[in-house]
């Protein structure tokens, strides 16, 4: 095509027509900064199609990571639901001054335990490497930056300062009423125990904690389920 050309301009400017020839210049011109732009245009399209494409892979992920992230909220949840009520039947059991059985001592050996939560994050960082703004939706990006980087971490922080702060404040009475057999916490001093308000307080408190940290799962929980919603519109848009 460009010989062509060539041999075109050659035999013009043979034939000593200067004004043909430079028409033919310009139209060669012409034909060359269209192909040029034709070729940018191509170029574009196809960075965007392959943009689109990391964008949606990631969003695949992000919302595998989320729904994860929902089972362990969900998990959470139940457990935190059937230790308030083992808690209430245990306090109540106390206050009753019903003697001792290893149901109890389960149940209080379990509320030893330091609270915590662990979170799936490994689509984020992989969204931090590429560039939180290759997800185009303003709204999605937001969300999934403030649950990544701001509600996850800090959640998994407050319950876990929460338990210790907790830990730190019955340990001294599960250390004078009790001691451990095979995993289950079996009084030294029960009589103690039962006329121990100040137990029966704390563990009261227990309950109440446990209280606030369902509402916030599942408060966090509807988050992530909203976040979820929004994602999977979006991909159904590519």
């Amino acid at each position: 095509m460009i010989n062509f050309f060539r041999r075109i301009r050659k035999q013009l400017a043979d034939d000593n027509k200067p004004l043909k020839y430079l028409r033919y210049a310009i139209g060669e011109i012409v034909l060359v900064v269209i192909g040029i732009l034709i070729a940018l245009q191509i170029n574009n399209w196809n960075e965007e199609r392959h943009q689109k494409a990391k964008e949606e892979k990631l969003l695949i992920e992000l919302d595998r990571d989320l729904a994860s992230n929902m089972t362990i909220l969900k998990d959470k949840i139940k457990h935190e639901k059937k230790f308030i009520k083992e808690n209430t039947s245990t306090v109540e059991h106390i206050k009753s001054k019903k003697p001792f059985n290893d149901s109890i001592g389960l149940f209080l050996n379990h509320s030893t335990h330091i609270e915590k939560i662990q979170f799936t994050s490994s689509a984020y960082e992989s969204l931090k490497s590429v560039g939180v703004d290759i997800i185009s939706s303003d709204s999605i990006r937001a969300d999934i930056t403030n649950l990544f980087s701001t509600e996850l971490p800090q959640r998994t922080i407050w319950i876990r300062d929460a338990g210790m702060n907790h830990a730190n404040l019955t340990h001294p009475y599960f250390v004078k009423f009790f001691e451990v057999d095979d995993f289950i916490l079996r009084p030294t001093d029960y009589e103690g125990l039962l006329n121990s308000q100040e137990f029966i307080n704390i563990m009261s408190r227990r309950k109440s904690l446990k209280m606030v940290i369902v509402t916030n799962l599942e408060t966090l929980l509807t988050y992530i389920e909203s976040t979820r919603i929004k994602i999977q519109n979006e991909l159904e848009t590519f």
